[in-house]
């Protein structure tokens, strides 16, 4: 009977998971929750916010803008960290364009939980839809297929 509960509860931990889609002026983030009981991979995406950067004057010294660029990093980070805190996910998954998922790796430890699963995956997904996003985390492996 210990072993059923502790495989439930395992199956439960796996199936709540943090999104976030960074690129150099947004980051959006995304919630996934499929209860034990639930229908296999027929939830959607929630989308509870998003944080945009305001670029301002478009011609700046590189030094500065990497340095901008590592500021709104730990700004993702830390937006990020408040969403798996309230949601209690078990599991994250971040995906950016290479240059800036190096970033976001380098302002994450301090701000994400040390304990924490944290998938990384190359690729510009912040401007797609949402369903385009769940799409494209299944295909990766990353979250169960939607059911049709």
């Amino acid at each position: 009977m210990y072993d059923l509960a502790v495989a439930l509860q395992q199956v439960a931990a796996m199936d709540r998971v943090c999104i976030a889609l960074v690129d150099a002026t947004r980051a959006r983030f995304f919630t996934f929750d499929r209860g034990v009981n639930e229908d296999q991979g027929s939830e959607p995406l929630g989308e509870p916010s998003a944080l945009v950067r305001h670029l301002g004057e478009p011609a700046r010294p590189a030094s500065k803008l990497e340095r901008h660029d590592l500021e709104f990093a730990r700004m993702a980070m830390a937006a990020f960290r408040e969403l798996i805190d309230e949601h209690g996910a078990q599991r994250a998954i971040v995906c950016a364009n290479g240059p800036m998922l190096g970033k976001l790796r380098a302002a994450a430890p301090g701000i994400l939980p040390a304990q924490l699963p944290v998938d990384a995956l190359v690729g510009d997904f912040a401007q797609l839809p949402s369903a385009e996003v769940r799409a494209k985390l299944a295909a990766q492996g990353l979250l169960p297929a939607r059911a049709m």
